[in-house]
């Protein structure tokens, strides 16, 4: 499902399709981390866009509750488990990620970037993209309240810790 928006002043529209995606950053060992986002504006698209969001603490809590969950003790018949112990392993995995992305963010000195076109040159929209002013026409976004069901497929897009594009692979 998604939801038309449509500029009052130039008309254009945008949808919340704009703003979807398959994101993940690439960190060691063939790790992945979901890439936290927002919508933004992007002045080279000229247009609402998904951009990173570099808040390291975004995934604190689920942080906490995966290592409270690897911590926490099991009996000895569930640790023979084999679907136990995968469910671990994957717990494992997914902290080792965010806490590996969580450094990776307190050292970043990069801006934001589009996740779109690459670009720094981006400003966050604050709450929801209905509202929000366009930078270029001085129009508002205001929103159709009829939502359009649709099914699309995304691409995994693939970016380094800096946020640069590396690869697009299908799913």
């Amino acid at each position: 499902m998604y939801l038309i928006e449509k500029c009052t002043k130039c008309k254009s529209t945008f949808t919340t399709e704009d703003l979807a995606g398959n994101y993940v950053y690439e960190l060691v060992n063939g790790l992945t981390a979901p890439i936290n986002r927002t919508a933004g504006w992007c002045y080279h698209c000229d247009t609402l866009r998904p951009i990173e969001d570099l808040d390291p603490t975004a995934n604190d809590q689920r942080i906490a509750e995966l290592s409270n969950s690897v911590k926490k003790p099991v009996g000895f018949f569930k640790s023979l488990s084999g679907k136990h112990n995968e469910q671990s392993r994957k717990d494992v995995d997914e902290l080792r990620a965010l806490e590996l992305l969580k450094q990776a963010l307190l050292s970043r000195e990069t801006d934001p970037k589009c996740l779109e076109c690459g670009s720094s040159d981006v400003e966050p929209v604050n709450g929801d993209a209905g509202g929000c002013y366009r930078p270029s026409c001085g129009g508002q976004l205001v929103e159709n309240k009829e939502p359009i069901f649709a099914y699309m497929e995304y691409p995994l897009q693939i970016y380094s810790l800096n946020g640069d594009l590396l690869r697009s692979e299908d799913l």
